[in-house]
């Protein structure tokens, strides 16, 4: 009955009003992981391809690199003290640099330069030819020709992207032959050389893929590089001494010139009739005058001994970079003795005896004395050279005071 009249009102009445429906949001649908699989599956061959090129750069990437080993030496790098003659002669020779920044610019240029890499190319022995620079000259493998292949292939992109920079021919030196020159530059290239901050040490690198050789070779620079400044420092004072000795035999002339123009003199005026006594003091005026020359050029040569190592640490390896210290007998023995004890220190060690051995003991302490008898005889290598320059500055004022008195 209900229902029959709803019906007939809406019949008579107007129209129906439009239902209204409650919002709804449709839950998205869940991805399946064989969804997935299907996916991969559809473009199987995109995906083999893009996984076996990044496989294979990375293979390229880790078998192409070559391992590099980098070793270093440490070396100490004084400052140099000048011996100045110019008060005595304006063309004097200066015995060393006087300015400490620029020597040591100086001495990092000579670590790198390519005449210490000639004589440690010698001193080891290397050639062109040899296995340290050229390991990758006949590529028999292929980790070898993939090296090589991504060195071209990097080349070949970055000349699409840069104009490549010609590089300079490194100037050889005037006695180097093709041979020679190949080597050197193959050596120069690993060197590198960084001086520590607020210190006087220096670090000399080398960069090589065989970490024996770089070892060998950052060792041999430092000890090459100590003998060419030893031989460079005595070929300066030797220089200096033959100046020196050079004007003895100036003033010897000089004074042989002055005596024979007074002998022409005293026949030309016939002073030759002078007394005795004159005579007398005429020579004891030759003599001392002759005494005078010889004190002062003994002084300038001891001065220049001194002022040469006055300077120098005993307590420090460097004071044997001066030849009159290094050479000296005393100095000589006590480091042999050194070098001895600190064998049978060694070796003591090496045997795995204990700190506490007897014998380590003694072997310590044995060491410790022939160090403390080193730092003394290059101390008495001081100290004789100071002595003696105090002897001949004496030695001249007694001399010259005994001339004017004459």
């Amino acid at each position: 009955m209900f229902d029959t009249q709803e019906a007939s009102g809406a019949v008579a009445g107007d129209m129906p009003l439009p239902q209204q429906t409650a919002p709804f949001h449709q839950a998205p649908p869940s991805v399946h992981p064989l969804d997935r699989l299907n996916a991969v599956f559809k473009h199987r061959r995109l995906a083999g391809t893009s996984f076996a090129l990044v496989v294979a750069v990375m293979m390229i990437q880790t078998y192409s690199t070559g391992p590099m080993y980098q070793t270093a030496a440490r070396i100490q790098i004084e400052d140099e003290k000048v011996t100045n003659f110019s008060n005595l002669n304006p063309n004097a020779p200066t015995l060393f640099a006087s300015d400490a920044t620029e020597y040591r610019k100086t001495q990092y240029s000579i670590l790198r330069s390519r005449g210490l890499a000639k004589r440690v190319i010698q001193s080891l022995g290397l050639t062109s030819h040899s296995s340290v620079f050229n390991e990758d000259a006949h590529p028999r493998d292929p980790i070898s020709l993939l090296r090589q292949a991504r060195a071209a292939a990097s080349t070949w992109v970055r000349s699409f992207f840069a104009q490549p920079v010609p590089q300079a021919a490194p100037q050889r030196l005037p006695n180097e032959d093709a041979e020679e020159s190949a080597a050197i530059s193959a050596f120069v290239r690993g060197v590198d050389v960084t001086p520590e901050s607020d210190t006087r040490l220096v670090q000399i690198w080398y960069r090589h893929g065989d970490p024996q050789f770089a070892a060998r070779a950052a060792n041999a620079i430092a000890e090459e590089y100590t003998k060419q400044n030893i031989e460079q420092r005595a070929h300066a004072t030797e220089k200096v001494i033959a100046w020196v000795q050079n004007e003895v035999r100036k003033q010897e002339q000089q004074l042989q010139d002055i005596q024979g123009e007074m002998a022409t003199y005293r026949e030309k005026n016939n002073a030759l009739s002078l007394d005795n006594k004159q005579n007398v003091v005429g020579a004891r005026l030759a003599q001392l005058n002759d005494a005078m020359t010889r004190a002062r050029i003994a002084r300038e040569q001891a001065q220049a001994h001194y002022e040469q190592i006055k300077n120098a640490d005993p307590k420090s390896d460097a004071a044997d970079t001066f030849p009159s210290i290094g050479l000296d007998p005393r100095v000589v023995a006590a480091r042999n003795a050194l070098a001895s004890a600190v064998s049978a220190r060694d070796a003591l060690l090496a045997r795995g005896l204990g700190p506490e051995f007897q014998g380590v003991v003694k072997a310590k302490q044995d060491v410790a004395n022939a160090q403390a008898s080193l730092t003394a005889a290059r101390g008495a290598v001081v100290e004789s050279a100071r002595n003696a320059y105090r002897a001949a500055v004496l030695e001249e004022r007694q001399i010259s005071s005994s001339y004017e008195e004459a």
